[in-house]
């Protein structure tokens, strides 16, 4: 598995040119082309007028503010790519982030967003929440957190490990990344009187790949276990969390589990996803 074609999600919201320079510099790094879908539609709104007349009037306006601000955002993207020597595309569309995103996965092999602003911003609502677009997406998906510096992501890589379908294509899928890491852990989590053997497995495969990792493992209660994950991040100076993204039944509030929701919702390091 290589990584040859990334979607990048932009739009009118700040933390789009941050995305940028991530994608930029995941290209630079694959020699991959550069997809890039500029959506006009929020991706949030203020709680103040959700579910009022004003909010269809907000989403109007926010929409045309962003197709007016379109042509200077390609501007800034042609002349940076050009510099770097990329080979991108760019597109200007309108309507569901998570829809549009996730139809065009079928053609890409990694997709690039920020977190979901509502979880950020306390006075705005997210109107296309993260987790339905990595339930749908049929390729990766890399989540970045908004507000924090992101240096060069994939040096120092944790693989939060199952040893699931989830989990598996997790590591496929970024398997380049890893590969081209200088420090991988992998972590598995246990329940209280049980061990597992599944970080041995998972290590002895990477090294078929040419990988050497350390293995960590902690006995984790139940509902803990993102905090454990975050807590090993931070020790070890994560700059990117690969794990599987795990699904509740549809009739559940959320799309995704209890752990997948809780890293999205709470993670300040760049997460890979596959479900």
């Amino acid at each position: 598995m290589s990584i040859k074609n990334i979607l990048l999600h932009m739009g009118n919201d700040q933390a789009h040119m941050e995305r940028f320079e991530v994608a930029v510099d995941l290209a630079k790094q694959h020699r991959a082309h550069l997809e890039i879908a500029y959506l006009t539609s929020p991706a949030a709104m203020p709680a103040a007028i959700q579910g009022r007349g004003a909010s269809a009037a907000y989403i109007a306006e926010a929409t045309a503010i962003a197709r007016e601000k379109a042509e200077h955002v390609e501007q800034e993207v042609t002349a940076r790519c050009k510099a770097e020597k990329l080979r991108w595309t760019w597109e200007v569309l309108e309507g569901d982030h998570n829809a549009l995103l996730a139809s065009r996965s079928f053609y890409a092999d990694l997709i690039v967003v920020s977190e979901d602003h509502g979880w950020v911003f306390e006075d705005h609502v997210g109107l296309y929440g993260i987790d339905e677009l990595v339930s749908h997406a049929s390729c990766a998906v890399l989540v970045l957190p908004i507000g924090v510096p992101l240096p060069h992501i994939g040096k120092r890589v944790l693989i939060a490990w199952k040893d699931t379908l989830e989990a598996s294509h997790a590591v496929r899928d970024a398997m380049p990344i890893i590969q081209a890491a200088d420090d991988v852990h992998v972590l598995t989590t246990d329940k209280p009187g049980e061990r597992y053997t599944a970080s041995a497995d998972l290590a002895e495969y990477l090294k078929r790949h040419g990988i050497t990792v350390q293995q960590e493992s902690d006995v984790v209660e139940r509902g803990d276990v993102a905090k454990v994950i975050l807590s090993y991040a931070a020790d070890l100076k994560t700059d990117l969390i690969v794990m599987g993204a795990y699904s509740r039944p549809r009739w559940r509030e959320a799309l995704l589990g209890g752990v997948t929701q809780d890293m999205l919702e709470t993670c300040e390091v760049p997460i890979i996803m596959s479900h």
